[in-house]
């Protein structure tokens, strides 16, 4: 069932933005009859001018889109570094790689962290594609590690050179572009993006199939998950290669991932007939995805049993899955905010960061929906963030 919001109005400058977009995706559609949804989600999100990422609009925090967990509390972060810490430990002239850096408040807080217990890496690394995000993220890093802010590297990809260290990514896997598909008949097609002349809206279009789309719904039936005419979900092909590109390099360390999601038996639950694909704008969550291309977030549940096997698929070890709430109470959490209240006199403020825990770790909030992967190559570690509570036979 589609749910109907009350969307804010556009201005003229992101009225003519997502025009200029959806004009270039029509005349694609015109060219092929349809576009696969996964080249649809790219270029609404990474077109190099108009894309939502590439842009110039905000994206996150109060006047962007949608907050993130290093933007609600610095504790998530300072958790995450106290995980970091405990992989570089076991490497040699370790060094960190974010992939997608946001603002750029993660990786100031998680060098906070690491200089406090002095734990700094040889470098830090970002991945990221946006000239506007560089620039923010190099400002929030300087302002406050001035002396470290020489060894930041930014990077369009994976150091091509080997390196050991940790990678890292917070909400990065459920913006990589996905497929779509459909049951018709008790067959699988792809819900693809087509244009309806006659509206002026974007359609979706279900007639093709391929051996991809027919090896992941045999996956789907070794997991003995049926799914009735009408399902409509998505899965993401690209996440094998991604992390395969991803890891290349790294000869020791490990890979956390934290994003919202679900293991394979959960994502493609059969009363889950719409699938998880949803838009952000303007803090506004809906699934019109056909609407404003270039000013929206879109974004998938992540299935962390395809991620899981990416990873193993890469030559990577399994390490742990647990929940974002675990994750962060077995590195730290309790003990780091117990010393802060000692030091806190300021009731106010001291609620003001007891609500700002809560919303990282109670259940209703992100503790349960949001999971943390980790994969490990040549490294031999059982991470403390896993001990209080291991996921792992759910995948």
């Amino acid at each position: 069932m589609r749910v109907e919001l009350d969307l804010p109005e556009l201005t003229d400058d992101e009225r003519a933005h997502s025009a200029r977009l959806a004009h270039l995706l029509v005349e694609k559609i015109k060219a092929k009859g349809s576009i696969p949804f996964s080249e649809y989600f790219a270029e609404c999100l990474y077109h190099p001018e108009l894309g939502y990422y590439t842009g110039a609009l905000p994206k996150f925090g109060s006047t962007g889109d949608f907050v993130t967990a290093p933007m609600i509390s610095q504790y998530f972060s300072y958790c995450l570094a106290n995980q970091i810490t405990e992989i570089l430990a076991l490497c040699e002239s370790p060094s960190i790689m974010e992939v997608g850096a946001g603002t750029g408040v993660m990786a100031t807080d998680i060098l906070t962290q690491l200089k406090t217990i002095n734990a700094l890496p040889e470098h830090y690394y970002i991945i990221e594609i946006s000239p506007i995000l560089r620039e923010r993220q190099r400002e929030s890093i300087a302002k406050v590690h001035p002396d470290f802010i020489d060894r930041v590297i930014w990077l369009n990809e994976p150091p091509k050179e080997a390196w050991q260290g940790c990678i890292i990514g917070n909400e990065i896997v459920d913006a990589l572009p996905v497929e779509r598909f459909t049951i018709q008949d008790g067959e699988a097609y792809y819900a693809d993006v087509g244009y309806d002349e006659a509206t002026e809206r974007f359609i979706t279009v279900a007639n093709r199939q391929d051996d991809q789309l027919t090896e992941f719904m045999a996956q789907l039936a070794e997991a003995n998950i049926t799914l009735p005419d009408g399902y409509l979900s998505e899965f993401c092909p690209m996440v094998k290669s991604w992390l395969a590109d991803l890891t290349k390099t790294l000869t020791k360390g490990a890979v956390l991932m934290v994003d919202y999601g679900y293991s394979r038996q959960q994502y493609y639950m059969q009363e889950r007939v719409e699938g998880t694909l949803i838009a952000h704008f303007k803090h506004r969550v809906h699934n019109s995805w056909e609407l404003f291309q270039g000013l929206q977030d879109l974004t998938a549940n992540v299935d962390f049993t395809l991620l899981a096997e990416a990873g193993l698929a890469a030559d990577l070890d399994f390490l742990g899955y647990t929940s974002q709430a675990y994750f962060l109470y077995g590195n730290g959490l309790e003990a780091m905010l117990t010393e802060a209240k000692a030091q806190i006199s300021d009731e106010m403020a001291w609620y003001k960061i007891a609500q700002a825990i809560q919303i990282l770790v109670l259940p209703a909030e992100m503790g349960e929906r949001f999971k943390v992967l980790a994969l490990g190559k040549n490294i031999e570690l059982e991470p403390q963030g896993f001990a209080l509570y291991d996921m792992s036979q759910q995948l």
